[in-house]
């Protein structure tokens, strides 16, 4: 099973264009961008200065919204799923409010924020981009299939894609030192 797991992941590795860094035996193999010739990751460097303060930033301000969304869905998912106008919810649908709104985007969050803290500031965007390019695309599909009248939602697409936009912003602005 291992070793099937372990080619299937090196195959998409090889497909989003990553490649490993050699590392020294007991730290963790830094994950830098595709083309990238300094070791931007890497413990105990000091690399590109003021676009890289942009980009954790960035980083950073993404971690802290997912944590904060997951952490209230957590401990309140009935006034969260309230919120965003789901009503009369079962203690099933509570349970699942509390696992997808608030474990997986406090799981997201506190993987951008450890990315943030170990250095793996192009993964941790990287993943950021993708979480609000699938909230986003999801939300614009709602809108399209759906129409829903609350204007929370239409506040919440626009946050979507100003965070995307971001993201994108940051991860730019790291390619380009």
């Amino acid at each position: 099973m291992a070793p099937t797991v372990a080619h299937f992941l090196d195959g998409l590795r090889r497909a989003l264009g990553i490649r490993w860094r050699a590392g020294v035996v007991g730290q963790p193999l830094p994950i830098c961008p595709p083309g990238d010739g300094s070791p931007i990751c890497s413990p105990g460097t000091r690399p590109c200065g003021r676009r890289l303060t942009v980009a954790r930033i960035i980083l950073g301000l993404g971690g802290v919204l997912f944590t904060s969304v997951g952490a209230y869905y957590l401990l309140f998912p009935a006034e969260g799923a309230e919120a965003v106008g789901i009503q009369e919810i079962s203690a099933g649908g509570l349970a699942d409010v509390r696992a997808v709104y608030g474990g997986l985007d406090a799981a997201v969050g506190v993987f951008l924020l450890l990315s943030l803290i170990q250095g793996r500031i192009w993964l941790g965007l990287r993943v950021q981009t993708f979480a609000f390019a699938g909230l986003l695309v999801g939300r614009s599909i709602g809108f399209v299939m759906d129409s829903p009248e609350e204007s929370l939602q239409v506040v919440l697409l626009g946050v979507e894609a100003f965070c995307l936009a971001l993201s994108v912003a940051g991860s730019k602005r790291l390619a380009e030192r």
